[in-house]
């Protein structure tokens, strides 16, 4: 499965990045590296359920995650 990561605002606005299971979303070092003051260092993670598809893990991060404005 191809999953697109497009980012709408920022620094980064319209990146993409292409998703696979492992990768981490976050600052710096972050397989994912995005500038935004609102993102944490290590943000959230990409994962396989059980039934193959990719889902985002939030890693405790400081602002949680919103997909399509939810």
């Amino acid at each position: 499965m191809n999953l697109k990561f497009f980012v709408l605002e920022g620094l980064e606005k319209d990146s993409e990045f292409r998703l696979k299971p492992g990768q981490v979303l976050g600052r710096h070092n972050a397989d994912i590296a995005l500038s935004d003051l609102k993102i944490s260092s290590q943000h959230a993670r990409v994962e396989t359920d059980d039934s193959g598809n990719l889902v985002l893990i939030d890693l405790n991060s400081t602002n949680g995650i919103k997909i399509s404005g939810r």
